[in-house]
């Protein structure tokens, strides 16, 4: 019974410490008060906006051609890279969405096929998070949904973080493959000359 007591408290004790530690970085006189109360319901987009905002990411709204709002967009720094991330949720609010572009302009000529096969199988690995190719816009993109459901701030934060994380490790790795295939190319091309 006691360890089952020491072990809740450590647990609590944690979750207590990482709340704390993903408190937002505005000065206090910026920042909007809000209650720690975690939500019982899915989020609605403009809940999501309001959210954003009181963590500091100063989102901006994504606009249909309608003038709607369909999402946010922030900015969010992990490592040496900065990511634009669009925030949505989903139409029936049973998930929140992330997606960030991971690269554009991307022509069969400037992508060795390698890195393009490693971010496939990289998929399995890093699932739910999906990367996807879009063709007419030559751009690769890095999307996951998250479940909406008793989202607090500290949770938003660390989905956001660990999401820009996960777009981190695919850059690198992808920028990785490029450089070795390009070295690789380089070398080849002075051997045949």
């Amino acid at each position: 019974m006691r360890s089952t007591i020491i072990a809740l408290v450590a647990s609590l004790f944690a979750i207590t410490a990482a709340q704390a530690a993903e408190t937002p970085t505005k000065p206090a006189a910026l920042a909007k008060t809000e209650p720690a109360k975690a939500a019982s319901k899915a989020l609605t987009l403009s809940e999501i906006g309001d959210m954003l905002d009181g963590l500091g990411y100063n989102p901006t709204p994504l606009k249909n051609t309608e003038n709607k709002v369909t999402g946010y967009t922030i900015s969010l720094k992990s490592g040496t890279w900065t990511f634009t991330i669009n925030v949505g949720v989903t139409a029936d609010l049973s998930d929140v969405l992330f997606m960030a572009i991971l690269g554009t302009n991307t022509t069969e000529d400037a992508v060795p096929m390698e890195a393009v096969l490693e971010l496939l199988i990289d998929n399995g690995n890093i699932f739910p998070a999906i990367v996807l190719y879009t063709k007419d816009s030559k751009t690769f993109h890095l999307a996951k949904p998250t479940v909406n459901e008793k989202v607090t701030p500290s949770l938003m934060r660390s989905r956001l973080e660990t999401f820009a994380t996960t777009a981190r490790e695919v850059l690198e790795k992808f920028n990785k493959i490029k450089a070795e295939k390009a070295a690789a190319g380089q070398a080849t091309a002075r051997v045949n000359k």
